[in-house]
């Protein structure tokens, strides 16, 4: 064990006394008493003087003992602490300055010191760096000589306001021109240095070198604006959904193709369904649901209506993005606008239907021409050989009954190419359609009457319920082909004895209701459903054996709907069938 000296362990010698505090002071006046009664005790002994002049000495002695404290107090130490202040004061200064100095001087960005005329006043390394420019160089110009022509004006503008009081510093990118004259991007903050009185001392300039972050973001751009043009040219848009937010973001050309306003990016889910096409509303949203679910993938093409009311087709892909507990969070996806595609799907199916039908009635003329035309043609050759052979032959009663079939053979034929021709005009265009206002008891009238001699024969009576002056609008010559054939027809199947009422009246729907009745044989339902379509075989024989090729019903439904009405029929088997169609009763 080291042992400790009494006076260290009892702090004798280790206290401290400030200058100038109260034990100091105290201190210092008692030394000045003994030093008085010291010198007064060496005089009395020492020295033969005269009681005066010791006393004055004593005097004089006590009174500059008590001057030297109060001298030293107010006098000796506020100089000294001046000093040591101002010593210590201007070390600052010195150090501030240097490190101001290695700050300005080494800075990893440029600065610079200008004057309130735009002289560079003081330089640093990386400036001269960045412009190219050494400092005796750059200390011979202004700011404005490196500055880019399109930037001194702006740059002015700001100085000048910084000049004026109107702000108290600024930011902004510029170009220099770089000595080799290559183009120098940065970013410039400027501040302004005034005196007391607030006379512009120097500005204060920050200049960082930003030319790669510039070409970076120019080059961004440019891929932007390619990926923009590709998605615009190509009609394929983004769309990024935030499942936390339900907010979505859409590229340019997805907010194009769904018809929102330029400039609209970032709008609420709810305003994209809104866009949805009602019979795709379902089907599109259980595609999301399954996506969301992880069922599979979102892959569809639907349909959304703009608020123009034009339709436009999309075939959506997306994929869905999850956090850690598989939670879904965020869905990205394409839509990719395929309405040329399906208008040109939809004009190429429409086409192959024409050329299906025009298929269809080839065959059906080449069928009629076969066998419809073929039937009455080689009957009427027939009865013309006979009678060419026999004719001297045959009594005058069996002469009169052959002229009879070879005119009703005749007369068959000629209804049949009278059809045909009506009809491969009408399919073709090639029929004037030219509606007017009718009078129909006349029309109906004179179709009756063309066809009363085969009625007679027939023994079939034909009534006509249909009010004088119940008029319609329709070209009257498809009004009369129609009337005429439904007639026709309706002698064909009726037997002898029957009867055939036609009639007519005003409809609730601004049009007229005709109808043709007959008490024939009726039809069955598979031939009520095969009646007005070309593609399938209707003819049959009538109750004496009448050819019919079923085109005349043919040319009925197509000069019904030319005259904007609409043809049905009922029918029952053993019971008859009635024809009805419409047409408007004046134009609309």
């Amino acid at each position: 064990m080291i042992k400790t000296p009494i006076f260290n362990r009892y702090n004798l010698f280790n206290f401290k006394i400030g200058v100038g505090s109260p034990k100091f002071i105290f201190i210092l006046f008692i030394l000045h008493i003994l030093v008085i009664e010291v010198a007064i005790m060496l005089a009395f002994e020492f020295l033969d003087f005269d009681n005066h002049l010791i006393n004055a000495l004593i005097d004089s002695v006590a009174l500059i003992s008590l001057i030297i404290p109060f001298f030293y107090l107010f006098i000796y130490k506020p100089t000294l602490n001046y000093i040591v202040d101002f010593k210590r004061i201007s070390e600052k200064i010195v150090e501030s300055e240097e490190k101001f100095k290695n700050a300005f001087e080494y800075s990893a960005i440029g600065m610079a010191l200008i004057s309130p005329k735009g002289k560079w006043l003081k330089i640093n390394t990386k400036l001269c760096q960045i412009v190219g420019y050494s400092e005796e160089e750059l200390l011979s110009m202004t700011y404005k000589d490196i500055t880019h022509p399109n930037d001194r004006a702006n740059d002015l503008n700001f100085t000048t306001q910084l000049l004026a009081g109107a702000i108290e510093s600024y930011t902004l990118e510029k170009r220099y021109v770089h000595k080799q004259g290559n183009t120098v991007w940065v970013l410039l903050a400027v501040s302004l240095v005034r005196d007391k009185v607030g006379t512009p001392l120097y500005f204060v300039s920050k200049i960082n070198d930003i030319t790669d972050r510039k070409i970076t973001e120019e080059k961004l751009i440019i891929s932007q604006n390619r990926l923009r043009d590709a998605q615009r040219i190509g009609k394929l848009g983004t769309i990024d959904w935030d499942l936390i937010t339900n907010d979505v973001e859409l590229s340019e050309e997805t907010a194009r193709i769904y018809c929102f306003e330029e400039g609209v990016t970032i709008l609420p889910v709810e305003e994209i369904v809104k866009r949805a096409h009602p019979e795709d509303l379902e089907r599109t949203h259980k595609s999301l649901m399954d996506a969301l679910e992880g069922k599979a993938e979102h892959n569809i093409e639907h349909r959304i209506i703009c608020t123009d009311g034009k339709i436009v087709y999309l075939h959506a892909i997306a994929k869905i993005f999850r956090d850690s507990t598989n939670k879904p969070i965020r869905m990205l996806g394409t839509n990719l606008d395929i309405t040329e595609r399906k208008l040109a799907e939809q004009e190429i199916q429409q086409k192959n239907k024409e050329l299906e039908k025009l298929n269809i009635e080839k065959d059906k003329f080449f069928s009629i021409i076969a066998h419809d035309l073929r039937g009455p043609f080689s009957g009427f050759l027939g009865l013309t050989e006979l009678l060419a052979e026999k004719h001297s032959s045959l009594n005058p009663e069996k002469l009169q009954k052959m002229v009879v079939s070879m005119k009703n053979s005749a007369e068959n034929i000629n209804a049949l190419l009278e059809n045909l021709l009506q009809w491969a005009r009408a399919e073709q265009g090639l029929i004037p359609f030219t509606p007017k206002t009718i009078e129909l008891y006349p029309l109906i009238n004179e179709s009756v009457s063309q066809l009363k001699e085969t009625a007679l024969k027939k023994g079939v009576e034909i009534y006509i319920n249909i009010s004088n002056d119940l008029i319609a609008f329709g070209d009257i010559n498809m009004i009369q082909t129609i009337i005429r054939n439904l007639i026709s027809n309706a002698l064909k199947f009726t037997n002898k004895g029957g009867e055939i009422s036609i009639a007519a009246k005003m409809n609730e729907e601004n049009s007229v209701l005709l109808s043709v009745k007959d008490t024939g044989i009726g039809m069955n339902q598979t031939l009520l459903d095969n009646l007005f379509r070309i593609d399938m075989q209707t003819n049959r024989k009538g109750t004496e054996n009448e050819p019919s090729s079923g085109l005349g019903l043919l040319l009925c439904k197509d000069f019904v709907e030319k005259n904007a009405g609409k043809i049905w029929v009922e029918s029952e088997e053993n019971i008859g069938s009635i024809f009805y169609f419409t047409i408007p009763q004046k134009t609309a």
